[in-house]
Formats: structure tokens, sequence, C-alpha cells
């Protein structure tokens, strides 16, 4: 998912054979990747992780739109938009009904993961969102990052066997969730 409306819109315009990737971001980081992978352009000094994995095994959905029509961006100006918050809370909602096991968001800082984890848990976001997936959150000391981590796997290993709803995992881009630890499968593959 891309929070760009204008480089999501273009991207999904295009479908150009080169867009092979899926970035749930919450970051500005994604223009760049989706720019880059559908027209060939270089930025220099860019770093991109490339795994092993067949075209039929990643989709890419651009939401432009949340579901009561926000644009979903994550802008500065719109990082204080209540209902833009609201609309991708309610958007994610409607993506953990559908979506399996393990589930990765990313945030562009702890103090916008804070921000809007705050707000879905006063406006009730956060117990709808809960009614599907179990919520885990990054901490921004690392020493509660393990005890996180292997609660968020239990709830998707037990997920996959029937025993649980699954799990979502909110994070932050360029933090210690996202820096080399390895969610493979129904860990945040949707399997």
């Amino acid at each position: 998912m891309c929070l760009s409306q204008k480089v999501g819109s273009e991207t999904c315009d295009s479908k150009g054979p080169g867009l092979f990737s899926l970035l749930v971001s919450l970051f500005s980081c994604c223009e760049r990747l989706l720019v880059r992978k559908t027209k060939n352009a270089n930025f220099p000094g860019s770093f991109f992780c490339f795994f092993v994995v067949r075209n039929i095994q990643v989709e890419c959905m651009c939401i432009p739109k949340g579901v009561k029509g926000s644009s979903l961006t994550s802008s500065f100006r719109a990082g204080g938009d209540l209902a833009m918050t609201t609309d991708l809370g309610e958007t994610l909602v409607g993506l953990t009904r559908v979506i399996p096991h393990g589930m990765l968001f990313f945030f562009p800082s702890f103090q916008k993961l804070e921000t809007t984890l705050s707000r879905w848990m006063e406006s009730g976001l956060w117990n709808r969102i809960e009614e599907h997936k179990e919520i885990f959150s990054e901490p921004r000391h690392a020493r509660s990052l393990d005890k996180v981590i292997r609660g968020y796997e239990e709830r998707v290993d037990h997920s996959v066997k029937g025993e649980s709803r699954g799990a979502i995992l909110f994070a932050v881009f360029r933090g210690k969730i996202s820096e080399g630890i390895d969610f493979s499968d129904a860990k945040a593959r949707g399997e």
C-alpha cells in the first residue's frame, strides 16, 4: 500500500511490466521505490533489498483513498488530519478482515505511530482492528523488542493452525523491526 495519491495513482494506472513490489508503508520513500520500479528512475544512494520471490507471490496495491474517501498520505500537512487518520484506520479494519495470519504496517516515525495508535484507541478503531488481529507495536527501546517479536510470531503460528485470529505488527520504517528481521511465510505474506 503506497500512501501517496500522486505516485500511487500513476503507478496503478500505468500497470507497467516493471512493477513487482508491495510496500505497506506510511513513508514518502515509497514514492521513490515505486517510481524507480515503474519508470526505471535512478536514485543515487538508494538501498533496495532483492529477494527470491516469483511474480505470482507478490501483489501490488495502491490505495490512494480510504474507504471513506480521504486521501491517504503521510505528508507533514496531513499529520494532524483526524479524518485521514480515521479513514486509514477504517481501511485497515477492512484489510485485517481479508488478509490471513500476519500483517506488518510501517509508520515514518515513532511519533506518528504513537499518535495514530492513540487516536485509534480513543475512537474505538483499535478495538475494531483487534477483532480481526491481535495488535503488537514496535517498542522504542530494544530491551522490549524480543518479547514483542515472540508474541507476534506466536499469534501468527497459532493462526496458521486455526487457533487464533492472527496478528498485526505496527512498526517504524528504519526502526529495529525493519532492520534485518525475517518475517517469512504467514508472518507477513498473507499465505
